[in-house]
């Protein structure tokens, strides 16, 4: 989910300004509605009633998060000064996340914790790729969704390799090691 706001003004302004400064922030409002989702936040991990979803009963799958990461841009000028202002946010949608009435156990909301841990992941490696580019007015739309782009694939990536390894946290031990990465990683760019 991604959001980019260019007014008709700030384009026939913009040729004369060269870099435009950067601006990102953390936040946690978007577009979605605010019953659907749960902004990420280190403090407050999920529990069982976050997941309102209604639970596909047929198959192995014992639950299933939906999170993902967006951003909101647009860009400010003053005379020959610019601005883009870029307001990331990492979420978690209660109304497709659901878990097996029998499947409520520590174990497994652990597992759809770190589904969430790499969504936010991928949000800081979104940030870090933008805080690195230099963003002008010609290529700021350019810029923003290539890291916007390689960030979400890389994502995906990680999401399928962790189902994959764990074999959706079948494997304790693999589990146990994804685990231990996953709360390092996510410590890491949180202290």
């Amino acid at each position: 989910m991604k959001t980019i706001i260019f007014g008709f003004l700030l384009l026939v302004s913009l040729p004369g300004i060269s870099q435009l400064k950067s601006d990102i922030r953390w936040v946690q409002t978007s577009p979605m509605p605010a019953a659907q989702v749960i902004y990420y936040d280190v403090q407050k991990p999920l529990v069982w009633p976050d997941f309102k979803g209604k639970p596909e009963l047929e198959g192995p799958t014992a639950a299933l998060t939906v999170s993902g990461f967006g951003y909101q841009s647009n860009v400010l000028y003053n005379g020959e000064e610019g601005t883009v202002r870029v307001q990331v946010y990492c979420y978690f949608d209660k109304t497709k996340s659901w878990v097996k009435p029998d499947k409520k156990n520590a174990y497994i909301l652990k597992h759809e914790q770190m589904h969430y841990d790499i969504s936010f992941l991928a949000a800081h490696r979104f940030i870090s790729k933008l805080r690195a580019a230099e963003l002008h007015w010609e290529n700021v739309t350019k810029e923003l969704e290539a890291a916007y782009n390689e960030s979400s694939a890389w994502m995906n990536r990680l999401q399928e390799q962790y189902d994959s390894e764990t074999r959706n946290g079948l494997n304790r031990a693999k589990q146990d090691e994804w685990d231990a990465w996953l709360e390092a990683q996510v410590k890491k760019v949180t202290h």
